[in-house]
């Protein structure tokens, strides 16, 4: 009973102590708190800024990819020697043998200068062959250096 009557009355000395008690135990906890929700927000400000940063360096790379595709595409598709080897009406495949060459070294050079895409080759119907950077032959040859295996030979004529 006498403990009852000492923490009940204020003027006893304990409530001062237990109340100084309780404020400097509570200080350290509300700052750390308050600095916990700082640091929780700044670290995913920081978060949200970096993923941006990367966000835009992969949309800058693939904005370059696309340009120099085009760029490629381009070169191919006015490239003089080209344009005169797919519109000839010759189909023997024998006597363009010079004027492929000449593509093919054409396309070597390209591919030298292109920092993106490793290899591309053009389909020429009439002559049913298959220009690249590194060969060049009948389209059944090159089949099964470049297609896919899950695509059968006439599949990937059709596409091409």
């Amino acid at each position: 009973m006498k403990v009852k009557r000492v923490l009940d009355t204020r003027n006893s000395i304990i409530f001062p102590q237990i109340l100084s008690y309780i404020l400097i135990l509570l200080i350290p906890i509300i700052f750390t708190g308050i600095i916990s929700f700082i640091t929780v927000r700044t670290i995913g400000q920081e978060t949200n800024r970096a993923n941006l940063a990367m966000l835009k360096q992969v949309q800058l790379n693939m904005d370059n990819i696309l340009k120099d595709a085009e760029r490629l595409s381009f070169d191919i598709a006015f490239n003089p020697d080209i344009q005169l080897l797919a519109t000839s009406q010759e189909t023997n495949w024998n006597n363009k043998q010079y004027e492929v060459s000449q593509i093919v070294s054409v396309f070597k050079r390209m591919n030298i200068t292109n920092g993106y895409i490793d290899d591309f080759f053009v389909y020429l119907k009439n002559l049913d062959a298959v220009i690249s950077s590194t060969a060049a032959s009948k389209s059944n040859y090159m089949y099964s250096i470049l297609a896919n295996n899950d695509l059968r030979y006439e599949q990937w004529i059709d596409t091409l």
